[in-house]
């Protein structure tokens, strides 16, 4: 399971993009010498390239449509935060049709796999228009994970 900012970063999650594009390439490569290398068409791959999602991971994010410089309905229209069973049928669909696919959520954010090969004034204008620079703005982990992470003692103490 990939991201759409494997394909496009943004402020404040570059470790997080970077680890989503290398499983974009890990799947394309992988698929490639499948198909090529061993000749093995029949052995299948699915990579599932989602945007927001309305799960735990998301919750400290600062919406998005608080930052977005277009009215919020377009917003939700355009990058709406998909619920896990809409990303759950996707998946299923994609066994049922036993072939190799490339799934991107919600449908819209196939206009994103264009933003790699856009010159830097378009990156910058999308990514202000969308205002997903500042998403991460006063990101806050959930309350469990913070207090596992304040109680582990500094190797140098």
């Amino acid at each position: 399971m990939s991201s759409l900012l494997g394909h496009s970063g943004c402020a404040q999650v570059a470790d997080y993009a970077a680890s989503k594009a290398a499983l974009i390439s890990l799947h394309d490569s992988l698929r490639q010498e499948l198909d090529y290398r061993y000749r093995a068409p029949l052995i299948r791959t699915t990579l599932l390239t989602p945007g927001l999602l309305q799960t735990p991971m998301f919750a400290g994010i600062r919406p998005l449509r608080e930052h977005a410089m277009i009215p919020g309905w377009l917003f939700d229209f355009l990058m709406p935060a998909l619920p896990p069973h809409v990303v759950v049928k996707e998946i299923i669909k994609a066994l049922d049709l036993q072939e190799s696919r490339d799934i991107v959520l919600p449908q819209f954010g196939k206009v994103s796999l264009w933003i790699p090969v856009l010159p830097y004034w378009i990156k910058y204008f999308t990514k202000w228009v969308s205002g997903s620079n500042r998403s991460m703005e006063g990101f806050q982990t959930n309350k469990t994970e913070g207090v596992r992470v304040s109680n582990r003692k500094n190797k140098h103490e």
